[in-house]
């Protein structure tokens, strides 16, 4: 890492601009690719749901259409088979009749007996194409004496009970009616149960009528089940009426009339049973298919149908609701890459052009002006900030040159008073020396003045004359000497402005 950083240091600065240009642009598309991949997304989540929850409520309106429609026809034939017994209901239970294996007391209408009695049930159904049955009742049970109902052997249903876990036993034996759908050995019929009372009113038997929807609503679940979410989804019923049958799918794909009630979801919930409870909503679960390796999110969308007691779902994996959300993002997110790259490219360009060659003219310029070269100069191609580098540089330049003139002319100057105050030293020198012989040429004449004092008093005049001649000459020695002086403040003068132009 630390080596990729100075790697990155020795990059020009139009490539590093380039770069963190790319990287700021990137990121910003990324933000906006993200925030637009998540709004696409929740809109997507939202559209689907709102579909799923109208294609619902459609399999729902047509399940409720159905049952209306049979109800009314169930409603009709119970009323013409009514209206087949024109006499009071009684029941003998002194006189028993062997039905089916079993014994019931004698149910009559009038006084026809109707155990056995298979001639209006049959012409009941010969008029209507609905079946008939008469049950009788016997302690707490209810027993099928006369009908059209066929097992599954083809024989007439007689000497049948009526299931105590049948959804209208309740209310018969409470003296109420109960239609609705009822499974009878392996067909669907929409039923319509009448309890029969007779002169005092009590609870002595039952007329049933059944309209076979086996083929209509065959036909209705196959067209649920055509019917997808998505790619995979779909939609299924349960039954949601209490007894054996509770958690039984009634429509699905594969799994029609398998108990689904104990199925748990990949956390091991049971949302099976939470759809049956609350009957209608919306429920997130994971689920985990056989044959993958990990659970996928489902969501289903469940409204109930009254009459039928039926839980209609409609279930989807939530990325596949989601996919299309996720293709526009990838788009954007690939379209955004080629452009992010192709205006990093251009900006590479741009930038090298515009400003990385002009610096590197301004580096090449500095660079020769530090090796000495006062003569480069930079063209100028505008007022910008390069524009005024480059004024700078040459600026620097000749300014440079003027001082490095300027010193030239020092030294030269220098020089000149160099040999001038060598040139005086020497005639300084050369003065000193002769002034010197001359001193040593005035004492010698002094001893000799002494002497001929000495020798020759007489010649008084002639030493005065000379002792006039030697004071003169003593005075010229000091004058000499006054010279000398005058002369060093001279050589230290010009030491001093050596020393002023040396230190400029």
């Amino acid at each position: 890492m630390h080596a990729i950083i100075n790697n990155i240091r020795n990059w020009g600065i139009g490539t590093k601009l380039a770069l963190v240009i790319f990287l700021l642009v990137g990121g910003l598309y990324t933000c906006f690719t993200i925030a637009i991949g998540y709004s696409n997304t929740q809109l997507m989540e939202a559209q689907t749901l709102a579909a799923v929850k109208t294609q619902s409520r459609m399999v729902v309106d047509m399940i409720e259409v159905v049952d209306n429609t049979t109800r009314n026809e169930t409603g009709r034939s119970a009323q013409l088979l009514k209206n087949h017994f024109s006499g009071e209901f009684a029941v003998d239970t002194a006189a028993m009749v062997d039905v089916g294996g079993t014994q019931t007391p004698t149910l009559k209408n009038g006084d026809t007996p109707l155990n056995l009695d298979f001639s209006v049930v049959d012409n009941f159904l010969s008029q209507t194409g609905a079946t008939a049955a008469i049950f009788v009742k016997s302690a707490e049970n209810f027993i099928q004496v006369s009908s059209t109902v066929k097992k599954e052997d083809g024989q007439r249903a007689i000497g049948t009970l009526l299931d105590r876990n049948h959804p209208g036993y309740k209310r018969l034996i409470a003296g109420e009616s109960y239609r609705g759908p009822v499974t009878l050995f392996g067909r669907q019929f929409m039923t319509q149960y009448d309890p029969i009372k007779d002169a005092g009113g009590k609870i002595i038997g039952i007329l049933y009528v059944g309209v076979d929807i086996t083929d209509t609503l065959n036909a209705l679940k196959n067209k649920i089940k055509s019917i997808k979410i998505g790619q995979t989804g779909y939609f299924y019923a349960l039954n949601a009426q209490e007894g054996q049958d509770y958690g039984t799918v009634t429509i699905h794909p594969t799994l029609e009339g398998k108990n689904m009630l104990e199925a748990k979801d990949a956390d091991g919930q049971s949302f099976i049973k939470e759809i049956l409870t609350k009957k209608q909503g919306t429920i997130t679960y994971p689920w985990q298919n056989k044959g993958e390796a990990s659970a996928r999110e489902k969501v289903a969308i469940y409204d109930h149908i009254k009459g039928w007691d039926w839980i209609i779902v409609g279930g989807v994996y939530t990325d596949e609701i989601t996919e299309a959300a996720t293709s526009v993002r990838n788009s954007y997110a690939i379209i955004g890459t080629i452009l992010n790259l192709f205006m990093a490219c251009l900006l590479f360009l741009v930038i090298r052009q515009m400003i990385s060659r002009p610096l590197s003219v301004a580096t090449r310029a500095a660079q020769q002006i530090a090796a000495g070269d006062l003569t480069t100069s930079i063209k100028s191609s505008g007022c910008d900030e390069l524009g005024q580098l480059a004024e700078a540089m040459n600026g620097i330049s000749q300014g440079l040159a003027r001082v490095v003139g300027n010193v030239r002319v020092g030294t030269d100057t220098i020089a000149v008073a160099s040999r001038e105050i060598a040139s005086g030293n020497a005639d300084l020198s050369s003065r000193t020396e002769s002034q010197a012989s001359s001193l040593e040429e005035t004492a010698s004449s002094m001893e000799q003045l002494t002497g001929t004092v000495h020798q020759n008093a007489d010649n008084a005049r002639q030493a005065n004359q000379l002792a006039a001649s030697a004071s003169t000459v003593a005075v010229k020695g000091g004058q000499v000497v006054s010279q000398v002086v005058d002369t060093m403040g001279s050589i230290k003068a010009s030491s001093r402005k050596i020393a002023d132009i040396i230190s400029v």
